[in-house]
């Protein structure tokens, strides 16, 4: 592709230059521009946009992208546009020889605190049914048979693009989208096309829903959306206590699907449940545990049931799918407590996993968590409210701490902590070193909870990003403190550090 070609697709573009110098490549920040790329000059409050160009035209692109005139040398040339947002889209859509188009792509947002469960169950669906399918979402970019973590978020349309243009060429035939990772659903640009757009309330008395998921979609110069649905996900318990479930799957208004679940019973070795479907019924055992995640892959099924999948191959795949990772997810190293490792970073979904760990287990409730940078000292205290109550013993510890002091964040939980328990939580910054203590002080029948993590396979500590899973250095101290593995727990895919953004 060449600079013409480019400009072609760019409606009331100017140009100022040279136009067949060829395009290597697409770039929407300075430090990435690369010889003969192509660089967006995004305007940023707490950037100079003249450094930034000045920048970017050190390293020689072939072309600056701006909505308004900057200088440029006689070797670069300037294309001025009406919309970057919009030149951005239509440019990567083109370069990236239109991806969206080659594949399958079921969007999904919801108001739950995660939509990884959803994201997993579409996914493990999709694949059981024979069709490659790719993930993006908060727990990586799966790109076939490869991982790349979510270091940064959210993603912009270049980034966003180039993943599908990778899945296509590992051989995907469908990807599920986490909207979340995107843009608001009123400020989709052009260039995508979504096949399924899946959106998801959870009705329960503690949970309001997000009136943005229910909004009708735009439709100029937006994302192209084939068809649309929505789930109204209901639960309550029952008098005898299981939790009951009734999905119902809507499009333009009009009921498409329904599930209810009924007879839900959890285990540590998973939950059983029994699932009806019209006049039929069928049981269903599945090694996820938890509210959420339950509520989310029954969601799935419903879709699938939609989508024509017949329901036996759908309940054949939910009862194989793997936990989710990061989400109630099991840790098994042959010891006598049971050890849980879970994304809650919010109060709901933290009391939401200690209720569901408490019965699973005949001892005592152990906690570690933390909170990452940013969130508010009313949030931790909130956290540190819910832990007092609902645990035995807590360990405070780091998560994500970025720049901030992680023990002035741990005195934050430490006060709302003690608005409901007197005695003192242990407090061990070093998360590794807080995982150790945890497990050392757990005793044979305990539930062990690590949060806040989940699947997260990196921390940020400074300006440093390292590697780092709750499970996979839970398995290692369970190991040196000689426990033996029945099967040894290892990732589904093999994680590959660093991005496949130039």
């Amino acid at each position: 592709m060449n600079l013409k070609d480019l400009l072609s697709h760019l409606p009331d573009a100017q140009h100022d230059g040279p136009l067949q110098r060829p395009v290597a490549g697409l770039s929407t920040r300075a430090w990435r521009v690369m010889p003969n790329h192509v660089f967006f000059a995004i305007p940023h409050p707490e950037s100079n946009p003249a450094g930034l160009v000045h920048r970017a035209l050190a390293r020689h692109p072939a072309a600056i992208v701006s909505e308004h005139h900057v200088f440029t040398t006689d070797q670069t040339t300037l294309i001025t546009v009406p919309s970057l947002p919009e030149a951005m889209a239509r440019a990567a859509d083109v370069f990236y020889e239109q991806p969206s188009r080659k594949l399958r792509i079921i969007a999904v947002a919801g108001n739950s605190d995660s939509p990884a469960p959803l994201l997993v169950a579409v996914q493990r669906l999709l694949e059981g049914a024979g069709i490659p399918c790719g993930r993006i979402s908060r727990l990586g970019h799966q790109l076939g048979e490869r991982i790349l973590p979510a270091s940064r978020t959210p993603l912009d349309i270049v980034e966003l693009q180039e993943l599908l243009h990778l899945m296509v060429r590992a051989g995907c035939r469908a990807c599920v989208l986490d909207l979340g990772l995107v843009a608001p659903l009123d400020r989709w640009p052009s260039g995508l096309h979504f096949d399924v757009l899946l959106t998801a309330t959870t009705e329960t008395a503690n949970t309001p829903v997000d009136p943005s998921l229910t909004r009708e979609l735009p439709r100029n110069g937006s994302a192209h959306v084939r068809t649309a649905f929505h789930a109204h996900v209901g639960s309550q318990p029952q008098a005898a206590g299981p939790w009951h479930w009734q999905i119902a799957l809507e499009s333009n208004g009009c009921s498409v699907a329904s599930i209810q679940a009924r007879r839900v019973a959890t285990t540590a070795q998973g939950t059983r449940l029994v699932i009806q479907y019209g006049a039929n019924s069928a049981p269903l055992r599945t090694a996820w545990l938890g509210h959420d995640a339950i509520g989310q892959g029954l969601t799935a099924m419903a879709l699938g049931q939609m989508l024509g999948f017949p329901i036996p191959l759908l309940q054949r795949a939910l009862a194989a799918a793997p936990a989710v990772p990061g989400h109630l997810e099991l840790v098994r190293a042959g010891q006598p407590c049971l050890v849980a490792v879970d994304h809650a970073r919010q109060p709901r979904s933290l009391a939401r996993a200690l209720e569901t760990l408490r019965p699973l287990a005949p001892g005592r409730l152990l906690l570690l968590f933390g909170c990452p940078a940013g969130t508010s000292q009313s949030h931790r205290q909130a956290m540190g409210r819910i832990a007092a109550q609902l645990a035995d013993l807590t360990v405070l510890t780091g998560d994500d701490p970025c720049h901030e002091s992680p023990d002035r964040i741990c005195q934050q939980i430490l006060h709302g902590y003690r608005q409901f328990c007197l005695d003192a939580p242990f407090i061990q910054t070093d998360r590794q070193a807080a995982i150790e203590m945890i497990l050392r002080l757990a005793r044979p029948g305990d539930a062990v909870l690590l949060a806040g993590k989940g699947g997260c396979p990196l921390q940020r500590v400074g300006d440093t990003i390292a590697p780092f899973d709750d499970g996979l250095i839970a398995t290692e101290i369970l190991e040196n403190l000689g426990y033996t593995l029945p099967a040894r727990r290892t990732p589904r895919r093999t994680p590959v550090y660093g991005t496949a953004i130039a």
